[in-house]
């Protein structure tokens, strides 16, 4: 979202909370619209290359890391599929545990989709727009845990 944009969001008098969900949702609909065809074929620069970005590497560069800020989000994401999944004993028509579920579905060891599921609360809490990656959220765990969202959250910032 543009300075001018969120300038506007403010404007009309909403909160800055609501102006970051409102990032969030541009974001993860611009990073809905990508795919691996959308996105440009690699190519090589010289190393010895030293001169700014033109305007296509530049639009290139914002796209990719759209991409990669979906990425980040998306194992956020899993990770609480995975606990609704879990819990729920949603995998119970198909597979006689979790463990199957997860070995003959998606391919994801047991203890990833543990550290997926304990890292997903805290992500959410400390960063709503999910700018926050899994191992971030593993290290301050400890500090929800014991502590609280508030402090996991100031920790963070």
């Amino acid at each position: 979202m543009s300075g001018d944009d969120r300038g506007a969001l403010l404007r009309r008098g909403r909160t800055h909370r609501t102006v970051r969900q409102e990032e969030a949702h541009l974001a993860t609909a611009a990073t809905d619209a990508l795919t691996v065809e959308s996105l440009p074929t690699p190519y090589d620069v010289e190393e010895t290359v030293t001169r700014p970005l033109n305007e296509h590497e530049r639009e290139h560069l914002s796209m990719c890391e759209q991409a990669l800020h979906g990425f980040r989000r998306s194992v956020i994401v899993a990770g609480k599929a995975l606990e609704v999944i879990n819990r729920g004993r949603l995998y119970r028509e198909t597979h006689r545990t979790f463990v199957e579920y997860l070995d003959d579905v998606w391919e994801i060891r047991k203890s990833q989709a543990y550290r997926m599921i304990e890292a997903w609360p805290v992500a959410a809490a400390v960063s709503p727009i999910g700018d926050v990656n899994e191992g971030q959220a593993r290290e301050l765990r400890p500090v929800f845990q014991k502590y609280g969202q508030e402090a996991a959250v100031a920790l963070y910032r």
